[in-house]
């Protein structure tokens, strides 16, 4: 077998093979000028996806794209006042802006290791995280849109049913935005609370929770089970259920069998000051 050859003798091998009395150099500088035409075509090619993603199909305001308005939005939400004009932007777009922002929380989470030469493009045709990008567009779902169940619902569930946990996650955490309709989510919260993996009962409790008294009272059940998995958070799955009001009171018996079977000191007290809460909402005898 040959040995490994570099490029430069490789190309002296062929001009000397050849009979050609073609320089080295020449031949090394075809080999540049190939090399910077690719990275300019790549560049292009960013250049013109940009473009294309920025003038794509969907609602628009002022002239300017919803994928315009959830650029602007992902690269300056930590700093955006209450009346910034973008969020005024999503709010204007309202039910319009919901099936682009529900794409944007769909589809694979997992965090992909990027070229360093990405890295150096200006930063808006940096590529984006997929799970910041995620909770972005739930941001805007819920404190500009608020958006019916029966839109939102359908068009999260690819990610309510899949089979990866933290596609679930990030659908249920979105169902907090639901404005109305809320019994729409049941099925998928019930089962959520139920689930093996903790991270998804966490994810059900808090939207549970966010729901209250009138669209979540169902969930005590569910609740209980979250409380009896250790990985579980105890304060989501309790404060979830100081939510529900009057609804908690059926819980009581639960609760304290399980202080009374408790052994770590910091749940004890959790468990205790919750029932003591939940006590107080019993109707005073007449």
């Amino acid at each position: 077998m040959r040995p490994f050859l570099s490029l430069e003798r490789h190309y002296a091998h062929r001009v000397h093979d050849s009979g050609l009395s073609l320089p080295l150099e020449a031949d090394h500088g075809c080999v540049m000028l190939r090399r910077r035409t690719i990275i300019l075509s790549l560049f292009l090619l960013a250049v013109i996806a940009v473009f294309v993603a920025n003038h794509s199909s969907g609602p628009s305001h002022e002239g300017r794209s919803v994928e315009q308005w959830f650029r602007l939005y992902y690269e300056k939400s930590p700093t955006l006042p209450h009346n910034s004009p973008i969020k005024s932007a999503f709010k204007a777009m309202g039910t319009n802006a919901v099936p682009f922002l529900a794409n944007r929380i769909l589809g694979d989470l997992t965090p992909r290791k990027r070229p360093a030469w990405m890295w150096k493009l200006p930063t808006a045709m940096r590529p984006r995280s997929r799970i910041t990008e995620a909770h972005a567009a739930i941001q805007l779902l819920v404190n500009q849109v608020q958006p019916p169940g029966e839109l939102l619902v359908p068009l999260l569930e690819p990610g309510l049913n899949s089979a990866r946990a933290d596609e679930r996650r990030i659908a249920l955490i979105a169902l907090e935005s639901i404005g109305s309709g809320k019994l729409l989510a049941r099925p998928y919260l019930e089962r959520a609370l139920k689930d093996s993996d903790y991270r998804i009962n966490e994810a059900a409790a808090v939207v549970v929770g966010q729901f209250g008294q009138q669209y979540g009272g169902w969930a005590v059940d569910g609740l209980l089970h979250c409380i009896d998995n250790p990985q579980c958070s105890l304060s989501h799955s309790l404060n979830a259920l100081l939510c529900l009001g009057t609804n908690s009171l059926s819980a009581l018996p639960e609760l304290k069998e399980r202080l009374r079977l408790e052994t770590n000191e910091t749940r004890q007290r959790m468990l205790s000051n919750s029932i003591l809460t939940i006590s107080q909402r019993q109707p005073k005898p007449e």
